[in-house]
């Protein structure tokens, strides 16, 4: 994604225009150097916290540090611009649309849109729950 992606002057701009991008890496190398060790301490924290499975992941979160989108998988250049542009929009935004779920919100359009929200986000238990009360 470095080479062929987050290169491209489109997506370059785009990102450092609307976002901080950190890059974090994720998986323990098995020859991990003892002065990487505060990254890789840092790097559980996120793993566990956010939930992440697999790679890549992709997180974006609120100023107050909150989890608003989260997308998973390779994707080229103009799939990623888009999922970059749906982090910004809060009827895309998985954990948004869980918190109104929560509160209530149970209409079939809206369900609908959280379950596609859930798939893209990795939570496979939510999409599948959802399925099954929207039939």
């Amino acid at each position: 994604m470095d080479d062929s992606i987050l290169s491209q002057l489109e997506v370059a701009d785009y990102m450092n225009h609307h976002f901080i991008n950190v890059k974090v890496q994720m998986d323990t190398p098995k020859n991990l150097i003892k002065n990487v060790n505060d990254q890789n301490n840092y790097a559980i924290e996120i793993k566990r916290k956010f939930e992440v499975t697999s790679y890549p992941t992709y997180l974006f979160l609120n100023p107050s540090g909150e989890l608003v989108y989260k997308t998973i998988g390779v994707f080229d250049a103009p799939s990623f611009l888009a999922k970059a542009q749906k982090a910004l929009d809060s009827d895309e935004q998985y954990f948004f649309l869980l918190e109104e779920y929560n509160r209530g919100h149970q209409g079939v359009l809206f369900l609908r849109q959280l379950m596609n929200a859930a798939k893209r986000a990795g939570d496979e238990e939510m999409a599948e729950r959802i399925r099954k009360v929207n039939r």
